[in-house]
């Protein structure tokens, strides 16, 4: 698409160079002074001479020297200047014709564009930003000095991304510049300072502010910063700093160094030249210019003659910390400051910038022709008595690809008035010679080009277009017109050659020039270029929406109007998706995709080109032109509604039930626009369209007309798809969709908003062939706590449009209760379901489930119940035998008798519950058979035993016989259950699930479990059962079990030996290869454990995984309890294995049986701990200090203690299963850890380990533990020392103290109290 664009003579200046000038505002200059003078403030006119020296960058003197008067009053004259950049003084502006500054055309920071008085435009575009961003604002620079609040300096720059700032003396502070995150301070070192710049130091040199330094920019001045008479002077530039050593007279010093502190950058020297770069990305911040030096001389030099009065310095630098400060020295050639010549003050002239130019220049000495000048400050031309021919290179970087056309669209011409190159001169000669310009031909580099390499082959084939007279010192500009038009036209160019038409030894003329690096950033050159506005034309409309077969005939407005149009040649980028007649414009859809049609018209002096996209659509349009439309979103199916019918100008739009009744303003008529867009008007007020302008969708009223032209773009709309259509509205391209993706009625409608959204697809439907909802029914749903069922509402009509819901729920009387809730599904929030969906229940309690007709809101509501059960797996352990539901012989079969066993921890015990969701009532299948539990003959009599037997119908709990069938209820004020088939629940007392009688009390195996009166045996206890469900990864219960079934089968007769082989096998690698341990808890049998690895491997290996075989050790094997406690097993092992085995036949020293046991347990791991809580502390003997390390140590982490938690837990538990057994083993170890870690017995675990003793008593009894003499002589306790980490024991005895044991036998006491009282 074409820009429009008026018609101009625009000044563009590519001043590509960072220009110091002030605003009109800050200068404190008179309005009418400014108008009526020629001269730029602070500078006299130019020489008038052949070669147009003038004022500087964007002067422009009116003709025969009169001026124009371009305001009528001051107020206007102000308005403008108070615009002004930093870049453009007053006067420049006056004579430019300036009346206005167009902020809003300026396309980046470099550029400043002006409307002037006779309705042109001015394009100043510079090399270096000369605007910035502060808090997404853009500003202008502004390199004026302000006071400042940054702590230690007095000054900065009024405005600048590349921020200086100056104190008010120098010493610990210096010149300091930021930009990017980066920084660097510069300071000077004298000779009082030298040897201790790092530290800091009093005021050195007071500062003073001296405004107008240039025409832009204040300085700061240092008087005697380097010495008596020997000034530093810095001014901030737009790029950087500018310093200035000012040399009062010759002091005999030549160098002057400086503390350069960079804050992460590093100093580098790359061929001769200084930078600070970033180590980390390479990238060079920073460069240090060449150091210019020259004196205060204001005569001519005799033609031929090299200035005595200029010459260059060099910088040396030393590293004091690599990235942070070095010592930065610069030279002066002292035979030059000592010359009879040099007229003083001298300035030497060190920069630092932020590295930025857009152009390109050197120059090529025949003298030296090897050598590359591409960092040099001046530019060399002519014939000099070493350098012989030398010329200068030049190229605007930014013109390369033609990129440097401000305003010009692609496919215009512009007319070109003129184009001219401005250099500064800096020599002071009183000849004038011809410099002949040339438009290079062949390609150059500016870092490569040597007189060797390039000076035949940029003159050869070059095309001279300008030769410019230069004088003296000052400005000079260099016609390119021709070259300027032929880069134009070629969009590349090779740059300019600049030659001295005489180069000889005889003539000798000889001129310096400014470079791009030269360190007074006015003086930098720069192009200038005028031209008038092409002619520029568009097609209307711009861009269009055809389907394949139709056909439409654009037009053409041009700019400016009236503009002489020819001939128009019409063409398609992609004929296979439109054709166009080439003289006409008629333009047909072929097949679909995207084309460019374009249209090419000559204007007399050029072409002008316009385009149009066209983009073609198969199959049929998403809508019929003027047909009305229910609009329903495709997520919620809801039509779009004028809120509560209020069809008005600005009327909110949103997303409401649909009713009969609002049928009338629910309806929308949709027209196709020429241009491909929609327009959606209301059927009840056709004035009234949908409006996309704001953040909400809204009723606009845009008239009558259906023009496209007439048509405001936030109306015009693009429907996508087919089905689910998207629609997007062109003035922004955001598409609609409801607010939060809300299925609820009365929601907005979003414009934008829409990334990921899934309520951006609507659906138009015609009032004749919408069919509502009318009703929906749901039924009642029984579940197990995390069951799960499909919800199937059923809807009517069956015709229905839409056959959709909208679930929500909760408990009855709460609205935030989450007893159950939907797979993928939010309340309230997400999408409108599919006609089924999954229900889940949370936890136990009746709820609410409602479902809603989506389109019209019409609702149903039932109970969902949840039972206490989980559904899963289950053992059912009766809680007056203690055994466990099983089935008899393990049988597979039908009619096999469910009986009651010891633990085994076997398939055949576990039973799956399953909840029938219509009935409620609950099946109970055996895991091993796959078999249902089952009233014989589905008996309501008493004593009638309890069988397995499949179902009638395979896999459908819904045909189970009435004796298949169980309600399972709590037990009032017990953790017990009672389990009724549904043939008992009708009798009174309810029959239930029984352990049948069994004479003289005797627990057998094998005894039958019955239907039976519930409450038959008052005082006993076998119609109540446990239902424990081992948490899903509970392996090690099982597995333990299962080595306990093994050990009892090696120990048949002996129960409590099977116990202690079991739990032998499991601490045999940690805790065996001591003669302690096997005194103190028996030895390993070899032969049992070779027996468990021939009997079952994998069993075998499910230990082994926890001991590493090379070493023989037990690594960390912990059992993550239900409650999420980890124990230590092979620790528990060790302790229980202690505690029953029996050691008064032992010879351990005469220690009694339960000082062995104690010390087995937690008495072994407390004495355990002593050495390192006392190594921490470094042997303290302060109380305060002991306790509270040991503190730290006792239940943490077993990765960071010798008496972790899991330690801790491990005796605790050891002692408290073993202590009601210790008359005779009753039960399975896997019971037992059932019994304590599902069915409550931890709860208790502190006050049953310590037996309910006091906190002073459990103190008293770890106290004597830790002094027993006995003890003591058989368990010494000894020192550790920390090596790489670990601990080591050393072998030698440590002395403990009284105050020492006290503090650790009072940290243990307090931790297991606070643990009592916990529970």
């Amino acid at each position: 698409m074409l820009k429009k664009l008026t018609v101009m003579a625009l000044a563009l200046i590519i001043a590509l160079a960072s220009v110091c000038l002030p605003s009109f505002a800050d200068s404190g200059a008179d309005i009418s002074a400014a108008v009526q003078s020629g001269d730029a403030p602070g500078e006299s006119a130019a020489q008038a001479e052949p070669g147009g020296a003038e004022a500087g960058p964007g002067a422009s003197a009116g003709a025969d020297g009169e001026e124009a008067v371009l305001y009528d009053d001051a107020e206007t004259a102000l308005s403008i200047m108070n615009e002004l950049p930093a870049t453009i003084t007053a006067t420049q502006a006056v004579q430019a014709g300036h009346v206005m500054r167009l902020k809003a055309e300026e396309p980046d920071l470099n550029t400043v564009v002006f409307k002037n008085g006779d309705g042109t435009r001015t394009a100043y575009q510079y090399a270096v930003p000369v605007k910035y961003v502060e808090n997404g604002e853009i500003k202008d620079k502004s390199s004026r000095l302000v006071e400042t609040d940054k702590g230690g300096y007095a000054y900065e720059n009024e405005a600048n991304e590349v921020k200086t700032y100056f104190p008010q003396g120098l010493g610990e502070k210096g010149a300091r510049l930021e930009y990017g995150g980066y920084a660097l301070e510069l300071t000077p070192v004298t000779a009082e300072t030298l040897g201790v710049y790092s530290a800091g130091s009093s005021l050195a040199a007071g500062g003073s502010v001296l405004r107008n330094v240039t025409e832009a920019a204040d300085g700061m001045n240092y008087a005697g910063a380097l010495g008596e008479g020997i000034s530093l002077r810095y001014t901030p530039t737009l790029t950087g700093l500018k310093e200035d050593i000012i040399l009062d007279s010759y002091t005999g010093r030549s160098s002057f160094s400086f503390r350069l502190r960079t804050e992460g950058l590093e100093l580098c020297e790359i061929s001769g030249n200084w930078y600070l770069s970033d180590p980390e990305s390479g990238e060079i911040v920073v460069e240090l210019g060449e150091i210019y030096i020259h004196d205060s001389y204001t005569g001519n030099v005799a033609e031929g003659e090299q200035s005595a009065h200029e010459t260059y310095g060099c910088i040396t630098a030393e590293t004091i910390e690599e990235g942070e400060e070095y010592i930065l020295s610069v030279h002066a050639p002292a035979e030059y400051l000592s010359a009879p010549g040099t007229v003083y003050p001298v300035y030497i002239d060190p920069t630092f910038n932020v590295v930025n130019t857009y152009i390109q220049d050197t120059h090529i000495s025949s003298g030296y022709p090897s050598r590359n000048y591409n960092t040099a400050s001046l530019l060399n031309l002519g014939y000099g008595s070493s350098s012989k021919s030398t010329r200068i290179l030049a190229k605007v970087t930014s013109l390369n690809g033609g990129e440097l056309r401000p305003g010009w669209p692609i496919g215009t011409f512009p007319d070109i008035t003129s184009a001219t190159y401005h250099m500064y001169c800096t020599s002071s000669y009183t000849s004038n010679p011809y410099v002949d310009v040339y438009r290079v031909k062949n390609s150059w580099s500016n870092t490569g080009a040597t007189w060797s390499n390039a000076s035949s082959s940029t003159l050869s084939g070059a095309t001279l277009v300008s030769s410019t007279r230069v004088g003296n010192k000052g400005w000079y500009e260099f016609d390119v017109t021709d070259a300027y038009v032929k880069w134009w036209q070629m969009l590349r160019h090779n740059g300019l050659l600049f030659k001295m038409r005489v180069e000889s030894a005889t003539e000798n003329y000889w001129r310096q020039f400014a470079s791009a690096t030269y360190s007074d950033s006015s003086k930098l050159p720069y192009v200038k270029v005028i031209y008038d506005e092409p002619v520029s034309i568009e097609i209307n409309p711009e861009a269009m929406r055809l389907y394949v077969g139709e056909t439409y005939r654009p037009t053409i407005s041009a700019e400016p109007a009236g503009a002489v149009l020819g001939t128009a040649y019409w063409s398609s980028s992609n004929t296979n998706v439109v054709t166009v007649n080439n003289t006409t414009g008629s333009i047909t859809a072929v097949s679909s995709g995207t084309a460019t049609v374009t249209v090419v018209i000559n204007t007399g002096a050029a072409t002008a080109t316009g385009t149009c996209s066209v983009t073609v659509f198969s199959g049929t349009q998403p809508v019929v032109m003027g047909e009305t439309y229910h609009i329903f979103n495709a997520n919620s199916t809801k039509p779009i509604s004028p809120r509560e019918g209020n069809v008005v100008d600005g009327g909110q739009v949103a997303q409401e039930n649909y009713r009969p009744s609002s049928a009338s303003y629910q309806k929308w008529k949709v027209i196709r626009l020429s241009n491909g867009y929609y327009v959606i008007r209301s059927a009840q007020n056709t004035d009234m369209a949908l409006s996309g302008s704001g953040s909400s969708l809204k009723l606009s009223d845009i008239g009558p007309s259906n023009n496209y032209n007439d048509v405001p773009t936030h109306a015009q709309w693009t429907l996508s798809g087919s089905g689910e259509v998207t629609i997007t509205t062109r003035s922004t391209g955001k598409r609609i969709c409801i607010e939060g993706d809300v299925v609820w009625s009365g929601e907005n409608i979003l414009v934008g908003n829409s990334e990921g959204s899934k309520s951006v697809g609507f659906r138009f439907i015609k009032p004749s062939q919408y069919v509502p909802t009318t009703g929906v029914t749901l039924k009642e749903v029984y579940l197990l706590k995390n069951g799960s069922y499909i919800c199937m509402p059923q809807i009517t009509p069956s015709n229905a449009t839409f056959k959709s819901v909208i679930w929500s729920w909760e408990s009855r009387g709460s609205t935030t209760d989450t007893g159950i809730t939907m797979t993928n599904y939010d309340w309230g929030t997400s999408t409108a379901s599919y006609t089924g969906t999954v229900v889940v229940g949370l936890k136990e309690g009746t709820y609410w489930l409602r479902a809603y007709c989506s389109d019209t809101n019409y609702n149903d509501t039932k109970d969902v119940n949840v039972h206490f059960l989980e559904s899963g797996l289950y053992y059912f352990k009766n809680r007056e035998s203690n055994k466990y539901m099983s089935v008899e012989g393990h049988s597979q079969a039908d009619g096999a008798q469910i009986i009651q066993e010891s633990f085994k921890g076997e398939v055949w015990q576990e039973f799956y519950l399953s909840r029938d969701f219509l009935t409620g009532y609950i099946t109970i299948k055996n895991r091993h058979s796959g078999k249902y539990l089952s009233v014989l003959n589905n008996s309501g009599e008493h004593d009638t035993d309890i069988k397995q037997d499949s179902l009638p119908t395979a896999g459908n709990i819904s045909s189970a016989e009435t004796g298949q069938q169980f309600k399972i209820e709590r037990i009032s004020g017990e953790d017990t259950i009672k389990i009724i088939p549904r043939t008992g629940e009708g009798y009174t007392p309810q029959r239930v699930v029984c352990v049948a009688n069994y004479p003289l009390n005797f627990n057998f195996d094998g005894v039958h479990v019955q239907q039976r009166d519930f409450g038959a045996n008052d005082g006993y206890y076998r119609d109540e059962w446990y239902a424990v469900k081992l948490s899903q990864n509970d392996e090690f219960i099982i597995n333990i079990q299962k080595l306990h079934n093994i050990a009892r089968e090696y120990s048949p007769l002996d129960e409590w030996r099977a116990l202690e082989l079991t739990l032998q096998f499991i601490r045999r690698y940690r805790y065996s290869n001591d003669l302690k341990w096997e005194l103190a808890a028996g030895t390993i049998d070899e032969a049992f454990v070779e027996h468990v690895h021939e009997t079952d491997e994998n069993l075998y290996q499910y230990f082994a995984a926890y001991d590493d075989e090379k070493t023989k050790k037990q690594l960390p094997f912990y059992y993550t309890a239900p409650n999420g406690d980890e124990i230590d097993i092979p620790h528990f092992a060790a302790t229980y294995n202690v505690l029953q085995y029996d050691t008064s036949g032992t010879a351990l020293l005469g220690l009694a049986e339960d000082l062995i046991d104690d010390l087995g347990g937690w008495a072994g791991d407390l004495r355990s701990m002593i050495p390192y809580v006392l190594y921490n502390v470094n042997y303290s003997n302060d109380y305060n200090v002991v306790y509270n390390e040991a503190k730290k140590q006792i239940g943490a982490d077993e990765s960071v203690s010798l008496f972790g938690i899991q330690d801790i837990l491990a005796d605790t538990d050891a002692f408290n299963i073993y202590f009601p057994t210790r008359v005779g083993i009753t039960d399975s170890i896997g019971a037992l850890l059932i019994d304590y870690y599902y069915l409550g017995g931890y709860l208790t675990r502190f006050s049953d380990f310590t037996l309910h003793r006091t906190r002073d008593e459990i103190y008293n009894s770890s106290r004597g533990m830790m002094t027993n003499v006995v003890v003591g002589t058989v368990w010494p306790i000894e020192k550790v020392i920390k090596e790489e980490g670990e601990y080591k024991n050393t072998g030698e005895t440590l002395t403990v103290t009284d105050t020492q044991i006290n503090a650790i036998c009072a940290a243990f006491a307090d931790y297991i109290w606070g643990k009592i009282e916990s529970e």
